[in-house]
């Protein structure tokens, strides 16, 4: 036999034998390293309510998956610490650390995870508002280089129905927002679009940083005389939320927010999208990469929710009255003790001592007439 002819047998018993493998193996050929642990690099700007519902969502959904911590996935995990300058080098640091999937959590964190990742890996973003006002991408059902994700634009209409419904006489209101984010500036004008239909006027108050926060607020409610100030999709402001909040408790004017975690640490009210199933969402879609997915391929989700959430100790400090069927609806309430006595309406306080003082004055008959009988 010649030698072409041998190498042809060996060629074509290592082929059929690989295609044996490949036919009787159910592991996709992507997945072949079975031992593998998908090192998932996730960076965020800093602690907030927010980012621990995604973060629970996320662990809720790798749950879901059967992926375990440890065994199938490693959380890499990196904190901005609230300070813009540190967003790239925070991506930076996962992907040296070898982070084989990137997972930024909202806007400024994801555009510079794209742009310190250029490519190379997949990104699965979360909680991006406008991710092509963001410059992230050009098409929401084709996102390309490598980006996928979960926008989590808010339900500015239902948000600012409900402030109108807990303050029916509310006419001016404050909305504070950083313009050079790009999920504000989307924010801003979603909220001067939809504001006439409530006959609300917008009095806009721009801050740069934490700092003017404090300031900002009280100039909104003593120069401006707002009815209540809004918190927009902001993460400037959502990190430091505690500062606008005491001014609110200060003044006596309710602050609004629009996303439930802000509600816990002690805005008045919010319609949330719900950040636990956003980070379940993101789940989801690491899952179909690791998988095999290219992240460029996979349409962008779009968190939709619209629950209700109500803390009644803020509503206490604010001076604020929340309607019954408002707490009827909602899927929170937060707050109890002398708070909550507050939303007795006073027509029901009125009822009891006028049932009071008709047992009182009966029982006062009925002893006299017991005496009368007795003597």
């Amino acid at each position: 036999m010649n030698i072409n002819g041998r190498f042809m047998k060996k060629f074509l018993f290592i082929f059929s034998v690989w295609i044996v493998i490949l036919f009787f193996n159910n592991t996709p050929f992507y997945a072949r390293t079975e031992t593998q642990v998908w090192k998932i690099g996730i960076v965020y700007p800093g602690p907030h309510p927010l980012v621990d519902d995604v973060l629970n969502g996320l662990r809720s959904g790798f749950k879901e998956k059967e992926l375990k911590e440890g065994k199938d996935i490693l959380l890499v995990m990196k904190d901005g610490q609230g300070d813009p300058a540190n967003f790239s080098s925070i991506s930076q640091a996962v992907i040296a650390e070898g982070a084989n999937i990137i997972v930024p959590i909202a806007t400024p964190t994801a555009q510079a995870a794209v742009k310190e990742n250029a490519g190379r890996r997949p990104i699965v973003f979360i909680a991006v508002t406008d991710p092509i006002g963001a410059g992230i991408l050009t098409d929401m059902e084709r996102p390309g280089n490598n980006i996928t994700g979960v926008s989590d634009a808010w339900p500015y209409a239902e948000q600012l129905g409900l402030l109108k419904t807990i303050m029916p006489n509310a006419k001016r209101i404050g909305v504070m927002y950083n313009p050079s984010e790009a999920n504000s500036i989307y924010g801003i004008r979603q909220i001067r679009k939809i504001v006439p239909s409530f006959k609300l006027e917008i009095v806009e108050g721009t801050i740069s940083g934490p700092s003017e926060l404090s300031s900002r607020a009280i100039n909104l409610i003593t120069t401006d005389h707002v009815d209540a100030i809004y918190l927009s999709s902001d993460n400037t402001i959502l990190g430091a939320a505690e500062s606008v909040i005491k001014v609110g408790e200060d003044y006596k004017i309710p602050i609004f927010s629009g996303d439930d975690g802000t509600v816990k640490r002690g805005t008045l009210a919010a319609v949330s999208i719900g950040y636990f199933e956003v980070g379940k969402l993101a789940a989801g879609l690491i899952f179909r990469v690791i998988k095999g997915e290219n992240a460029g391929s996979i349409p962008i989700e779009i968190a939709r929710g619209n629950d209700i959430h109500i803390n009644l100790d803020a509503a206490s400090k604010m001076g604020i009255r929340v309607p019954e069927d408002v707490l009827k609806k909602a899927k929170k309430i937060y707050g109890t003790g002398s708070e909550a006595k507050r939303q007795i309406p006073i027509k029901y306080i009125y009822i009891f001592i006028f049932l009071a003082i008709i047992i009182i004055a009966t029982l006062i008959i009925i002893r006299k007439n017991i005496r009368k009988d007795q003597i």
